[in-house]
């Protein structure tokens, strides 16, 4: 639902004081090894250059110590610059209780960046920190306390998060897996077309030949983060998890940057005593919310929608009423009937029957799609026919939201299934293409075919470019590896069967 922030093309003019036309504090990075150096900016919706240190003795077999705070929740890219080579990057969310850290990592733990265009650097590198605005946020006032840094020759464990354990044997685990690399890929393809009401028809042969390879994994983005935060509430609270403890997480557990109007009036109302259940039932419960995290619920109970379900009727009406409660629904018993349906056109049919309310508006127009794909109605033909019954309409009640709705934006996930033919980059391409909520479309698309078809059958060009990196909105849990989330699934599932 929300845009991921653009790194593209950044020019770090190293060794000068300004930086794409913004003063920036320049300190040696020897100052910085026995003390810290304290920054005060306001900044917005853009990227802002923070501060640059100049000859911090960066070499590929250091590590890095480093300590920060902040008075203001933000997001923090931490840049190193070797002479030579790749720089790297570190995200890192200062939010909830953590408005300070301290860093000891390796240097692969930084992701590598090969957008970056450097400008003069000095010969023992350079560290750049950049503050990054969430898709929400609207102004910023803060106080960044940056240092004692220290890269040293010092072992330093990777985080468990972006370590890789031993795969699985079997289908289950790879079927996992698609589901992950589905999310991601779907969601990086489709930011671009985000909260565009026209189709794109003339981008689904570039779409469909996979992702940019000149970057390097995916996120933050909202779609992704609230997934992962799911996944480690049913971790840490088990399978009796309570509403309230989805709200909680939000309080405390991800930026609030990352946070759609839906899930911000929920933290005002519960602020105010509202029961968790009651606080989806607002302006925006129609919208898409409630969908964009349910995929993990289907993820965790292969084959088991009564399990999925379960999960979703706890945490959708935190955020969602009426349609969009049940797209939440629709979404976790679509994702664990993918383990079994034979075809996109049968996944749907059984996620529809297991949700069990045939006479809703939701039911009613998504079984209108499945019959004019099945009478043999042209793809396009059928767009029209719903931009008439149901974007139209919609568009009139709501212009500024109606992008976010779920209804629409479900039926355009089943007709990107249907008309996509079991081809996974078809199918998430055509879910960007189609407009309205691009990224949160493609990602599920891309995560229900990638449970259809498992990790194996999805097309090199849309998983390589990820490099098994996914990052979130979560403090202390940014980088994860998509291998180490899929295991983590993975092994929920088995500790819900009592294995």
């Amino acid at each position: 639902m929300g845009r991921t922030v653009p790194f593209l093309g950044i020019a770090l003019l190293l060794a000068a004081r300004v930086v794409a036309g913004q003063d920036v504090a320049v300190l040696p990075g020897s100052r910085l090894t026995t003390q810290a150096a304290t920054v005060q900016y306001v900044t917005g919706k853009s990227p802002l250059f923070v501060l640059q240190a100049e000859g911090v003795g960066i070499t590929g077999t250091q590590s890095l110590d480093i300590s920060l705070a902040c008075t203001a929740p933000t997001q923090l890219r931490l840049y190193l610059i070797p002479r030579e080579g790749t720089a790297r990057f570190r995200y890192v969310v200062l939010a909830g209780e953590r408005l300070a850290t301290r860093l000891k990592l390796p240097l692969e733990a930084f992701d590598p960046d090969p957008q970056v265009e450097r400008g003069q650097v000095p010969p023992d590198g350079a560290l750049l920190m950049i503050d990054v605005p969430g898709f929400m946020r609207k102004l910023l006032s803060n106080k960044l306390r940056f240092g004692p840094c220290r890269v040293t020759t010092e072992p330093a464990g990777l985080p468990e998060e972006q370590t890789v354990p031993p795969e699985p044997a079997g289908v289950e685990y790879d079927r996992i897996l698609g589901g992950w690399l589905g999310k991601t890929a779907g969601s990086r393809l489709g930011a671009a077309n985000e909260g565009r009401l026209e189709p794109a028809w003339e981008q689904l042969p570039e779409l469909q030949r996979g992702l940019s390879a000149n970057s390097w994994g995916f996120g933050p983005d909202d779609d992704t983060t609230l997934m992962v935060s799911n996944l480690l509430l049913l971790r840490a609270k088990g399978p009796g998890f309570k509403p309230r403890d989805v709200i909680e997480r939000w309080t405390t557990g991800v930026s609030r940057e990352y946070l759609w109007k839906t899930e911000r009036r929920t933290l005002e109302e519960y602020s105010k005593g509202v029961p968790a259940l009651e606080c989806g039932r607002g302006p925006l419960g129609d919208s898409i919310c409630a969908r964009i995290r349910a995929d993990v619920w289907g993820l965790v109970s292969p084959g088991d929608t009564f399990r999925a379900l379960g999960f979703a009727v706890r945490d959708a009406p935190c955020s969602n009423s009426g349609l969009g409660l049940l797209s939440g629904r629709f979404a976790a018993a679509a994702a664990s009937v993918a383990f079994e349906a034979k075809s996109p056109r049968d996944l749907l049919v059984r996620a529809l029957d297991a949700v069990g309310d045939p006479a809703s508006e939701h039911s009613r127009v998504l079984r209108r799609c499945l019959d004019r794909q099945a009478a043999g109605v042209p793809l396009r033909a059928a767009y029209e026919s719903l931009r008439k019954e149901v974007f139209e309409p919609l568009h009139a009640r709501d212009a500024t939201n109606a992008w976010a709705y779920a209804l629409p934006n479900d039926a355009l996930v089943a007709l990107a299934l249907l008309y996509g033919e079991g081809d996974f980059a078809k199918t998430v391409a055509l879910a960007a293409a189609l407009g309205w909520d691009t990224d949160c479309n493609a990602a599920t698309a891309g995560c229900w075919m990638g449970v259809l078809l498992g990790a194996g059958r999805i097309p090199p060009a849309f998983t390589g470019p990820l490099h098994d990196r996914l990052r979130v909105a979560i403090p202390g849990q940014e980088h994860w590896s998509l291998r180490r989330l899929a295991w983590l699934t993975w092994r929920t599932a088995q500790d819900l069967r009592g294995r």
